[in-house]
């Protein structure tokens, strides 16, 4: 309790930004219990789907020849909250059997991707009654990890970093109570990250898709690199590019859970996991090296 009135008078002080102080004290985790086999579940909006985010995580761990996913799922609803994901999961059995499978797969972790107007406002409750379904009805050791995002690109930079602080600082609060009550949690800093890269003066790298708000091939793969790191911790055996294959992407839409009636119906699936143009580029030699720099530092 001290330490977190502790962080809140620093930062009411204004003495250093939320990011930098949530950086220190989210900046580790207890990795000494990390399986190199895990199951993991991604429950998440557009941030989630864009350029295939769960199959560029899958593919950077199964490249590091010693870690390995045996199985993961992708539910996903575009702009939902956790809180909608909560009601879906609680009033729709079908829709539970689909992301357990008919092998009632356990999993290991599940990554929360918070709405962008939640995030904002705060999302203690939402996230919490979402974590305690799955901790009921899935796994009681379940690990519940936050991905904090950020609100939009911004020209001015201190404003970007006031608006994702502000997601990471609801994020820390929402992970405090899983923490407190229920289970492990942490923060994949994704926003942090952002942030970092951002403000180096020196950067060529586009973070953004079109739109300025969702990311970019690359930006996806630092959100993979992020959750790599918050799980692993050791980022070094990495050797993954963010390539995917056409193969792989037909194989990875049987893992996606997205329209059943009362779901939002759109062609998410065709937009964020469809094999196209981009899906089999390799990100830069000298884009992994920043992003590695960038995760090290920030997240």
């Amino acid at each position: 309790m001290k330490k977190i009135l502790l962080i809140l008078l620093i930062i009411i002080l204004g003495c250093i930004p939320p990011v930098l102080v949530l950086y220190f004290t989210f900046r580790s985790v207890d990795n000494s219990d990390v399986k190199k086999n895990i199951n993991i579940l991604f429950i998440g909006n557009s941030k989630t789907y864009y350029n295939n985010f769960p199959l560029m995580f899958v593919n950077m761990v199964n490249s590091s020849d010693y870690y390995k996913v045996n199985d993961y799922r992708v539910l996903i609803s575009p702009g939902a909250s956790l809180g909608e994901f909560n009601s879906y999961l609680r009033e729709n059995e079908d829709l539970f059997l689909d992301i357990v499978g008919n092998k009632k797969i356990k999993y290991d972790y599940v990554v929360l991707q918070p709405q962008i107007k939640e995030a904002m406002e705060g999302f203690d409750q939402s996230s919490y009654d979402l974590s305690e379904f799955l901790v009921k009805n899935n796994n009681k050791d379940i690990k519940i990890i936050i991905n904090s995002i950020w609100y939009k690109e911004e020209n001015n930079i201190d404003n970007f970093r006031f608006d994702s602080g502000k997601i990471e600082l609801n994020s820390f609060r929402a992970c405090s109570n899983i923490n407190r009550k229920l289970t492990k949690c942490s923060i994949s800093k994704s926003g942090n990250c952002f942030y970092g890269l951002l403000n180096n003066t020196n950067n060529k790298i586009d973070l953004f898709a079109e739109d300025r708000l969702h990311p970019s091939k690359v930006g996806s793969y630092l959100m993979a690199y992020e959750l790599y790191k918050k799980i692993y911790g050791d980022v070094d055996k990495i050797n993954y590019y963010g390539d995917i294959t056409r193969e792989q992407a037909l194989e990875s839409k049987k893992k996606w859970i997205v329209d059943k009636g009362y779901l939002y119906n759109v062609d998410a699936i065709d937009f964020g996991v469809n094999y196209n143009n981009d899906s089999s580029k390799k990100i830069s030699v000298f884009e992994k090296n920043t992003i590695d720099k960038i995760v090290k530092k920030y997240g």
